[in-house]
């Protein structure tokens, strides 16, 4: 994995966005410039220990500074795919942060690429998105570990082409993970490699 080449590696965020169904083709370019622009001087200021903004202050108190590393690159193999990517804050052995600025939340989103980093990067850590919109108060919100066969979910829908519902990192039972995706099932063998269910199950 070491000597691959580096643009052979996909990017955490961009399988997370695959299954997520993340567009921002509807945004003003000038909107996302400006969020753009906040969300790099946040992480600047946090990176750069001057903690001079509300945000940055707040980020500061979530963690244990002086046990923290900022921006740490992880790659790794996972399901047979190449992956890359950047976590903004690790705490020692014990927490992984990412850092979110945008307006609303998504937790599906953070919770898949939360879960993805800490697979590469190895350990039992705990996760939590450090949240400071422009216009609300931050909190820091507790992500949870997503068990193997959810992953495996994650990981065939990224190869079958499909959007994940929302309900898809849930333990629903079987009949209402149909019904909530009745009218979004275009192909059922797609279906049933992504939840990975036997296909008679399925169709009964």
């Amino acid at each position: 994995m070491d000597s691959m080449d580096e643009t052979k590696f996909i990017h955490v965020t961009e399988i997370t966005r695959k299954v997520c169904g993340t567009s921002y083709a509807m945004v003003k370019p000038e909107v996302l410039e400006a969020a753009r622009i906040r969300g790099e001087a946040i992480h600047s200021d946090v990176e750069n220990g001057r903690y001079e903004s509300p945000e940055a202050a707040y980020i500061a108190s979530c963690c244990d500074l002086p046990h923290c590393r900022f921006e740490v690159k992880v790659q790794g193999e996972l399901h047979g795919l190449p992956l890359t990517g950047r976590i903004d804050i690790i705490e020692e052995d014990t927490c992984i942060y990412d850092i979110k600025t945008c307006a609303s939340k998504d937790m599906m989103y953070w919770t898949i690429q939360l879960n993805l980093y800490r697979l590469l990067l190895g350990g039992d850590h705990d996760l939590a998105v450090i949240w400071t919109p422009k216009n609300k108060a931050p909190f820091c919100i507790p992500i949870k570990v997503l068990p193997d066969h959810i992953i495996t979910r994650i990981f065939n829908a990224y190869k079958a082409g499909i959007v994940l519902g929302k309900d898809a990192l849930t333990e629903r039972r079987l009949p209402d993970i149909i019904e909530a995706h009745q009218t979004d099932i275009v192909n059922m063998d797609n279906f049933v490699k992504v939840f990975g269910f036997d296909k008679q199950e399925v169709t009964e």
